[in-house]
């Protein structure tokens, strides 16, 4: 905990801070630490699960909170239970759709895997006015150009691609520093350029 809140203190206030806690539980449970993410690090975002219910994310969303729900998350497993059938279609579907009715488009996003852009595309249109966080780009595969296009809304944004390993351990060396920042750079240019090939092949 000492290390995360020296983290924080090193964040200009100027950047968006999103915890991944993936948290969820009985609602007076998911109430504390939605407590704790928001009022005690002070995050702008978090991310959540829903397998508890819509109760269960509802105190990650009061007041300016943001919940990024986990919908189709970018491991290889997702598949296991996300894509079993409820009533005709997969349960990462319903899942968005009954938070897109619960929660308004300033106060919940999901969490859509870069690995999975076709799924990407059908989320986007049961959801065109949410946030997707994409993660997978990098060590997991995702490739940011093809999840951009397929996550993006009509105004060419709606997207935060992520990218973890390939950037905390792009070195073990004393240039650890450099190639970090070497690493996000390339995929932040990766994606704007992406972004800007895709918003001028639609007008």
């Amino acid at each position: 905990m000492d290390v995360l809140a020296l983290t924080f203190q090193a964040i200009p206030a100027d950047i968006p801070v999103i915890l991944d806690a993936k948290r969820g539980d009985v609602p007076n449970t998911s109430a504390a630490y939605a407590d704790a993410l928001f009022d005690s690090f002070h995050a702008d975002a978090a991310t959540v699960a829903p397998y508890v219910g819509l109760d269960s994310i509802e105190p990650f969303t009061t007041g300016s909170r943001y919940a990024l729900v986990l919908a189709r998350t970018s491991n290889p497993g997702a598949g296991d239970f996300q894509d079993l059938e409820v009533a005709g279609r997969p349960l990462y579907e319903r899942v968005v759709e009954r938070c897109v009715e619960r929660f308004g488009a300033d106060r919940c996003g999901f969490v859509v895997g870069a690995t999975y852009p076709d799924e990407a595309r059908r989320l986007r249109a049961l959801a065109p006015d949410r946030l997707f966080l994409m993660p997978g780009v990098g060590s997991q595969g995702g490739d940011v150009g093809i999840a951009l296009r397929a996550g993006m809304d009509a105004n060419g944004g709606g997207v935060l691609p992520s990218a973890s390993r390939s950037v905390l351990y792009a070195s073990r060396g004393d240039d650890f520093e450099k190639a970090a920042g070497d690493a996000a750079r390339v995929l932040s240019e990766a994606a704007n350029a992406a972004r800007a090939a895709a918003t001028a092949g639609s007008r």
